[in-house]
């Protein structure tokens, strides 16, 4: 294999008892490769909230770069960055610290750094190309607060089978967001557009990996130079995902969406209670704070108005390209009765394939973290097949 692989954990793990949130967190960098199970299981019952989780890592991270395991010290580093305080030193710190050692890491691997002019800054990309011929070119990008590092372990995997990969920070992404204060864009075909043109590429195949599922369908409807769409997860709507039902993190509800569009008509009595509510709910504060930072929002309503641009309800219409929707029957961040209606709404088309994972499979979480080859190995045979039937066209 020309790129280092790591080794991806089968299982998704009740490291701490509730959905999503730390338990996820910890299963995702578990799941990759990137960090020591041993070690996540030996600080997972510590973590009682973010003073706790910050001090762990950080004591993970230092032990690890002390002893030059450098990939675990960095996602330790990026663990801690992760719940940091957006502007604060703290995640700055531990940002620079993730990349840097990130970057020392894969210095032996041969792995093209290249910066994209985008507006008046750029974007950064890290490209991958396999031994011999490619079979083709796979553009492969995260959602809301994600970087293209996290994502090498899923682009080795693929470049090792024989695919040109292109990672990118996007605006709101990695190194597009802390060094050139690009903030998230719905307008996703702009950023892909500019990557596709700066490295001379067609017959493309993009891959959207969280929220960047809906940001990959939103391109694609406007980038016809992208032949095929793969939605790992696809977001049908930021804020149906947003509004679920009580008591039921798996489902929307559209009593509490319709509730929640009332309540914006009326922005300083959002304003007001919402942060009210901040004040005593520590992680629903850094969830706002976050995402005010990623998004370039000043107010609890602008942050709310901003979080329903995102949705392909508006533009499945206009995609005439192969698509791929992949979702879980346990994902806390999509609920699962909004996979059907995605389905359904890309009647325009060249074809629409829909793969629903499981909780045998252990590919039921946001992004099948649990089962990692499984969604990978999917991908590779629908973009095998697709790329054969575009030719033969």
């Amino acid at each position: 294999m020309k790129y280092k692989q790591l080794s991806f954990k089968t299982g998704y793990k009740l490291y701490i008892d509730e959905v999503g949130g730390f338990n996820f967190q910890l299963n995702r960098w578990v799941t990759t490769g990137f960090a020591s199970q041993e070690e996540i299981e030996s600080i997972a019952g510590d973590i009682e909230g973010f003073g706790t989780w910050q001090s762990r890592f950080l004591h993970l991270a230092k032990t690890a770069e002390h002893e030059k395991r450098l990939l675990h010290a960095a996602i330790y580093y990026r663990a801690v960055d992760f719940f940091a305080e957006a502007g604060t030193a703290q995640k700055a710190d531990a940002y620079h610290s993730f990349l840097n050692l990130f970057s020392e890491a894969m210095k032996d691997q041969d792995i093209e750094r290249i910066e994209v002019p985008y507006e008046s800054a750029f974007l950064p990309l890290l490209r991958l190309r396999p031994e011999g011929r490619a079979k083709g070119t796979i553009l492969i990008h995260g959602g809301y607060d994600s970087y293209k590092e996290e994502l090498y372990p899923m682009a080795s995997y693929l470049a090792n089978r024989g695919y040109e990969i292109v990672l990118f920070d996007g605006p709101g992404q990695g190194e597009s967001l802390h060094r050139y204060g690009l903030t998230l864009t719905p307008d996703w075909h702009y950023p892909v557009s500019a990557i596709i043109d700066h490295l001379g590429l067609d017959d493309v195949t993009v891959v959207g990996i969280s929220l960047g599922g809906c940001l990959a369908l939103r391109a694609a409807a406007f980038e016809k130079r992208i032949t095929r769409v793969v939605a790992l997860d696809h977001f049908y709507d930021w804020g149906r995902c947003m509004a679920k039902r009580r008591h039921d993190p798996y489902h929307s509800s559209i009593l509490a969406y319709a509730l929640l569009r009332v309540m914006l008509c009326f922005p300083r009595s959002f304003d007001r209670r919402l942060l009210k509510k901040l004040e005593t709910n520590y992680k629903a504060a850094w969830v706002f704070n976050q995402g005010c930072h990623i998004t370039g929002s000043k107010s609890p309503h602008a942050y709310f108005e901003a979080i329903m641009r995102y949705s392909t309800k508006p533009i499945n219409r206009l995609i005439t390209q192969d698509v791929l929707i992949l979702a879980g029957e346990e994902d806390h961040a999509v609920p699962v009765d909004l996979y059907p209606k995605q389905l359904r709404a890309l009647n325009n088309a060249a074809s629409v394939e829909g793969r629903l994972f499981t909780v045998k499979e252990e590919g039921a979480q946001h992004c099948q973290i649990g089962n990692l080859p499984l969604v990978l190995d999917y991908i590779l045979e629908w973009t095998m097949r697709k790329t054969r039937n575009t030719v033969s066209l």
